[in-house]
């Protein structure tokens, strides 16, 4: 599966596009053959605030994680502050200045993947256009579910047959 913010998104269904990736595939085996849960670690700035299980989830738009590593990770972005939920529509969202300067990644098999700062944008503040709300948001929950802002930096494999994921660099 690749995904794009603009044209060239594709759902490849029996094989891999290798148009759509460059490098090694890295395959992660899946802790269950009904869910796609594998194992991995989230950084910012070089910190790693989770190690665990990570659900891939092409129909989930957001990247959700457990409330204190959600919490633990935006600490890790400078001026990153809890959304209150009548500015946000719900709990669990934080805000950070739109000009942040920060690494995010995604780890799995010591191998990291850089997670593109534009995905971490949510929308812009109505009142205030230099604070935007971010796409990783805290919910009660013991892992984190990686949905299709995660997929936009990735290409990603499903594979049922070897109960996989794989995830490889976009082209």
């Amino acid at each position: 599966m690749y995904l794009s913010s603009g044209p060239g998104s594709e759902l490849y269904i029996g094989g891999i596009n290798p148009q759509k990736y460059r490098g090694e595939i890295t395959y992660l085996p899946c802790r269950s053959k009904h869910h796609w849960i594998v194992e991995g670690s989230v950084r910012a700035n070089g910190k790693e605030s989770y190690r665990g299980g990570m659900a891939i989830n092409s129909g989930t738009t957001l990247i959700f994680g457990p409330k204190k590593s959600v919490e633990e990770w935006w600490g890790n972005v400078f001026g990153s502050a809890p959304c209150p939920e009548e500015k946000c529509g719900g709990s669990g969202y934080f805000t950070f200045p739109c000009n942040f300067d920060a690494s995010l990644s995604f780890k799995f098999n010591d191998r990291e993947f850089l997670f593109a700062k534009d995905d971490l944008i949510l929308r812009k503040l109505e009142k205030n256009k230099l604070i935007c709300v971010g796409a990783i948001r805290a919910i009660d929950h013991d892992i984190w579910i990686l949905g299709a802002r995660f997929m936009k930096s990735v290409y990603t494999i499903f594979d049922a047959d070897m109960s996989r994921v794989g995830f490889a660099t976009p082209a």
